[in-house]
Parts: C-alpha cells; sequence; structure tokens
C-alpha cells in the first residue's frame, strides 16, 4: 500500500513540474514577438539619431 501510495506521490510531482515548465515556457514563446518589436524599435530610432547626427555636421 504504501508502495502504491508513494508512486502516486512521484507522479504527481513530476506532472506539477511538467506542467510547470510548460507554462514558463509558453510565457517564454509570448515575450518573442516583443522582444522583436523593442529591437526593431531601437534599431529604427538609433539610426535616425545617426542620420540627424550626419546630416546636422554635413553642412
Amino acid at each position: 500500500m504504501n508502495i502504491i501510495i508513494t508512486l502516486c506521490v512521484l507522479v504527481a510531482a513530476a506532472l506539477v513540474v511538467s506542467l510547470n515548465y510548460s507554462r514558463n515556457k509558453s510565457r517564454d514563446v509570448k515575450r518573442v514577438p516583443a522582444i522583436e518589436q523593442i529591437e526593431t524599435a531601437l534599431v529604427i530610432y538609433t539610426s535616425k539619431l545617426f542620420f540627424n547626427y550626419v546630416y546636422t555636421f554635413d553642412r
């Protein structure tokens, strides 16, 4: 009887760990597009800053 209870506890613990892992993985997948948008915005912003800097000193 104790062996069956122990096995059930181990299976339940493994299930909780795997669900937590998949939830974290799902959160990470949702964050990737947001990070890509921030990177793109930073590239556009810095390129505009650089263009304005060069344009100002070329006159």
